[in-house]
């Protein structure tokens, strides 16, 4: 990947993980269920976290903008779209984990191409983010499994 490649992956990511801190935390203020709710408390900060420990590792050049962040494709904004119009705690759950599952899989190919020496900053991080989002997916497994009937 050259390094523009790699900043328009980092403003993607930061833009992915920024909407997903967005939606998953405005969920927790419309959701009933105590317990539920600080399970997507703790889901928002994560990726709130993501966006703090992503953001600074985008090229700061004149060639490349850091207060812009968008996504690679249209996709992912129908993705949030999608992410957007759930309303209830079932299908939300089962649309963040395939939203979740494409970012981790998006994620992973780029971490395949990143340059060893050069982007090492940027795989140490992508490797924490993408252990963290396979952890939130187990959690999502099993609160997917205690809503399934809802």
């Amino acid at each position: 990947m050259t390094i523009d490649d790699v900043a328009r992956f980092l403003g993607h990511a930061v833009w992915l993980e920024r909407r997903l801190f967005e939606v998953v935390g405005g969920w927790v203020r419309s959701t009933a269920d105590p317990a539920l709710k600080l399970d997507l408390a703790r889901e928002a900060r994560r990726h709130g976290a993501h966006v703090e420990v992503l953001e600074p590792l985008r090229p700061d050049t004149r060639d490349h903008d850091t207060e812009t962040a968008s996504p690679l494709n249209a996709s992912w904004r129908s993705a949030f779209a999608r992410l957007l119009a759930a309303t209830d705690t079932r299908t939300r759950l089962e649309r963040l984990a395939e939203t979740l599952r494409a970012a981790v899989a998006g994620y992973e190919e780029v971490l395949r191409e990143l340059a060893p020496v050069r982007d090492a900053g940027s795989r140490r991080a992508l490797l924490v983010v993408i252990e963290e989002d396979r952890s939130a997916l187990d959690e999502l497994d099993r609160l997917r499994g205690r809503f399934a009937k809802s």
